[in-house]
Parts: structure tokens; sequence; C-alpha cells
């Protein structure tokens, strides 16, 4: 797939993550957002595990197990997961 409209597709969810969470009431976070870009970027099943593993490795980015399933319990509520 085209890497430019991978990135554009991207960047729709985004906006309609942010927009679903204005509506909600609730912060839209860096942590949030990547943990959505990793779900993005694969077709697997991945474990909150192996999300956690993906944000250090990748991003450099540290969060709590216990933020990974908040996130994940939130995309999937909202219908993004």
């Amino acid at each position: 797939m085209n890497d430019s409209k991978t990135e554009i597709e991207f960047q729709n969810l985004v906006n309609k993550f942010r927009n679903l969470m204005s509506e909600l009431r609730l912060n839209t976070t860096v942590q949030k957002e990547y943990i959505l870009r990793i779900l993005f970027e694969t077709d697997e099943h991945l474990s909150a595990e192996d999300i956690l593993l993906n944000l250090k490795e990748k991003y450099n980015i540290k969060v709590g197990i216990a933020t990974v399933y908040r996130v994940l319990n939130l995309l999937e509520e909202i219908g993004l997961a």
C-alpha cells in the first residue's frame, strides 16, 4: 500500500478519534494516539503486552500495562478497536 495513502488514512482515523474523545469530554493523549497507531499498523491480533513492547521498541513511549488495557477498552467502546 502507498505510504502517503496509509498516512492519510491514519490521520483520518486520528481525527475521528479526537472528535469522539471531544464529544465524550475525554482527554486525548499522546499515549492513546500511539496505541491507536500500533493497532492501525498491524493486521495481527496483539495482546496488551505486545502493544506495550511495540510502544517501547518503536517509539520509546513508556506507559503502564493498566493504561494499555484502559485505552483498549476505550477504543472498543467507541468502535475503533
